[in-house]
């Protein structure tokens, strides 16, 4: 189902604990053991793989076997559950995540100087309009 968090609109999966689940008090407890740690990488540490720990004690993501398995089909499938949500789709956002940071990071330079020639030719434009009105004034 989809819940607003804010200004947000998040899909939010409720999923059965499996039959090898352990006993609640001990999910929690593990859950609790896990607060405030960092080190979270989207392939082998993210919020799947905690939760599947916690309740199962195995470390598992099926995101992360299907973006494995199907990388394109999954960031389809993340834009078409933003746009449902009514979020805005977010295209970098999803490009940084999926693609290693040796691709990102020139992907990124040629945005920011794409960015800086646009803020040039802005400046550029408005100069250029305010020397034509003051032309155009004493004429």
């Amino acid at each position: 189902f989809t819940q607003s968090i804010g200004t947000k609109a998040c899909r939010i999966e409720v999923i059965p604990h499996p039959e090898n689940a352990l006993p609640r008090a001990l999910v929690v407890e593990r859950a609790l053991s896990r607060v405030g740690e960092t080190g979270y990488n989207l392939f082998s540490k993210n919020c799947e793989h905690v939760v599947h720990w916690c309740v199962t004690g195995e470390e598992l993501s099926h995101q992360v076997d299907r973006f494995t398995k199907d990388p394109i089909g999954l960031a389809i499938s993340i834009l078409e559950e933003q746009a449902k949500a009514g979020a805005p789709v977010n295209v970098h956002e999803i490009f940084r995540t999926f693609l290693p940071p040796a691709l990102w990071k020139p992907i990124n330079m040629v945005q920011e100087q794409q960015n800086k020639l646009r803020d040039a030719a802005t400046h550029a434009k408005e100069k250029w309009r305010e020397k034509w009105r003051g032309e155009r004034g004493r004429s």
